[in-house]
């Protein structure tokens, strides 16, 4: 949901607000440039996944089954300079997530795993449910890997424990109560 929240906010800048979004992270260029709208030319499919990224991972697939990669041409006439081949992005690509303002940027902006439950279910006390062979294993220490066959390694990984409830101390009985089996509380006279 945060995510999702800060991609809305972001579509709502324009370039004034983009720029100044850069130079508060620190980033000394301009990488909108004649971008005025950072969501509007970025993605050619909501229905990826991954679509900052210049190649996405591969589509989950049920367990066990053979991993799809994207491939799914579309004639550059209906949405030119973009064939599906690797990922969601458009030939723009999502600015935040280029190479030099990544850091200051997307990283800053987003928090990750995206989808803790599908990604790392282990870090929260799940169950996996992609296969061990899946390519793309982002972790809490790398929630937004560089590449689509990125592996978090287990020193990485944050194990899941329970949370303790807290401890519960017993209220002290009030002066001249004494609880009986069956009522541990007095009502006071």
């Amino acid at each position: 949901m945060f995510d999702s929240v800060q991609l809305a906010k972001l579509a709502l800048l324009d370039k004034a607000g983009l720029q100044q979004l850069a130079q508060l992270a620190g980033v000394t260029t301009d990488p909108f440039g004649s971008t005025d709208n950072v969501v509007a030319y970025a993605f050619a499919s909501l229905d990826g996944n991954h679509q900052w990224m210049e190649e996405a991972p591969l589509r989950p697939s049920v367990m066990g089954a053979v991993a799809r990669s994207v491939d799914l041409p579309v004639p550059p006439e209906v949405v030119p300079g973009y064939d599906f081949k690797k990922g969601y992005a458009t030939k723009n690509g999502f600015v935040p997530w280029k190479e030099g303002v990544r850091e200051a940027l997307f990283r800053k902006l987003f928090k990750g795993p995206l989808s803790p439950g599908v990604e790392t279910p282990y870090e929260i006390g799940l169950a996996p449910v992609l296969p061990d062979t899946y390519p793309y294993r982002p972790c809490a220490a790398v929630p937004f890997p560089d590449s689509a066959n990125f592996r978090c390694n287990d020193a990485q990984l944050t194990p899941w424990a329970a949370p303790t409830p807290p401890r519960q101390v017993p209220p002290e009985p009030l002066p001249g109560c004494s609880p009986r089996p069956g009522r541990p509380t007095c009502m006071v006279p």
